[in-house]
């Protein structure tokens, strides 16, 4: 039986048989590919390379779109801590409640 390639099944197709040169050549027109700017091209290599390099590509990929996801907890985390403060730290509940008298005051309104 003739055993079929899939792509990111073989432990071989981890040790790429191409130099880090050649597979910068290949990635180009993998995300011209992908983004469907090219019909086709000339990647460097045979199937198994080929593999590694998309394989690597949709691992940039996917820890880039990580890494903005991470940043974007991180800003709404910041943002809701200070509102979490301000409903349970009783001394900053006490410091709005005396602005908002004094802004009462301020406009001429009952405290």
């Amino acid at each position: 039986k003739a055993k079929e390639m899939r792509c990111g099944y073989s432990k071989a197709l981890l040790k790429p048989k191409l130099s880090s040169h050649e597979t910068a050549l290949g990635l180009p027109c993998i995300r011209d590919l992908m983004t469907q700017a090219l019909e086709q091209c000339e990647v460097p290599g045979d199937k198994a390379d080929l593999c590694v390099a998309v394989l690597e590509h949709f691992h940039e990929l996917w820890i880039v779109c990580l890494t903005r996801v991470c940043m974007l907890l991180a800003v709404i985390g910041s943002l809701i801590n200070p509102i979490i403060h301000s409903c349970c730290d009783p001394s900053i509940r006490k410091s709005i409640n005396y602005v908002k008298a004094r802004l009462l005051t301020a406009r001429g309104g009952h405290t």
